[in-house]
């Protein structure tokens, strides 16, 4: 990041500022008992410009997040909390990791970041391994991997998977197709392998 991107994030335009500004000033008026008095200085105004910045939150994200926030409970305590109201949270994006791992060792992938969990777990001790550490394993290697796609999901797009022909070893059939459907195939193809080879 050179000077001038970070001179633009840490000198916003007056248009953001008045938009964060009128954020609390209507927070004021929707929340009246929640908010203390100086909660929203100028300097608490500055530092969620510069968040809401670096969270890449457009326009029409923001009007909505704010129509969103007034029927909450209580304002959100963070920027990110507030891009959240309309992004939804990374974790709500992906099957919870317990289920994944469960539906995963019986060769169903929920999703595309399940399948590749498996692959970087291995399908054979995925299979073979004890419950508990593979567990621990699994969410170590799962959440790596929700993050990776979270960040970029083109890259997951393409899965390319290579399973062995049955009539020869040196012939690999590639799938670009990012099916749940083909991604099961795949694995099952390749634990089928594994128990022929066994």
């Amino acid at each position: 990041m050179d000077s001038n991107q970070i001179n633009s994030l840490l000198e916003p335009s007056v248009s953001t500022v008045n938009a964060v500004a009128r954020l609390f000033s209507d927070w004021k008026r929707v929340f009246t008992t929640k908010i203390k008095e100086d909660q929203y200085d100028l300097r608490t105004i500055e530092l969620w410009v510069i968040a809401l910045q670096q969270l890449e939150i457009t326009d029409d994200e923001f009007n909505l997040a704010l129509a969103l926030s007034t029927k909450e409970a209580w304002p959100p305590s963070t920027p990110a909390d507030f891009v959240n109201l309309v992004r939804g949270s990374k974790e709500d994006s992906y099957p919870n990791a317990h289920l994944a791992y469960i539906e995963a060792a019986n060769d169903n992938y929920m999703h595309v970041v399940c399948y590749e969990t498996a692959k970087r777990f291995g399908f054979y001790s995925l299979v073979n391994q004890d419950k508990y550490s593979g567990f621990e394993k699994w969410k170590s290697i799962y959440a790596k991997v929700c993050e990776e796609h979270y960040q970029d999901s083109a890259k997951f797009e393409k899965i390319v998977g290579a399973v062995p022909v049955k009539k020869g070893f040196d012939k690999l059939l590639e799938h670009t197709n990012n099916s749940l459907e083909i991604q099961s195939s795949i694995a099952k193809a390749a634990l089928e392998n594994i128990r022929n080879l066994l």
